[in-house]
């Protein structure tokens, strides 16, 4: 019993030394703001800021092998951006698709600053 108990933790030990490092969120006040992943697959940027913000070189993706970057747009100061999430990479619509299963969506900044990440539900 002690020796799988022992194995047990050793394994945890590995498994939690051999992950990759989470990288930090540092907010600029460009937010990922809503999320839809069931039919038309879509998401929102919110611009929290007082400026306009042009998103130029920004990149968003649900897997880092396939980061989206973001063409020249702006937000307006307080205002939304939306991009639909439809695999075609072309103007406002990203190279993938959302699951309705649930997942993770990131924001990087043009210097490849995580700016922020949303995680969400399975949608039914």
């Amino acid at each position: 019993m002690q020796k799988s108990v022992l194995l047990f933790l050793s394994v945890i030990l590995f498994v939690s030394c051999t992950r990759e490092p989470v990288k930090p969120v540092v907010t600029n006040g460009i937010f990922l703001n809503e999320v839809a992943a069931k039919g038309s697959d879509w998401l929102e940027i919110y611009n929290g800021t007082g400026a306009s913000v042009n998103l130029s070189g920004y990149m968003i993706y649900d897997d880092p092998a396939l980061k989206f970057t973001l063409p020249s747009m702006t937000i307006a100061a307080g205002g939304f951006v939306v991009l639909y999430c439809d695999g075609t990479g072309v103007g406002d619509h990203t190279n993938f698709g959302l699951s309705s299963q649930g997942e993770t969506i990131f924001l990087e900044d043009p210097k490849g600053t995580l700016v922020d990440q949303v995680d969400y539900p399975a949608m039914s």
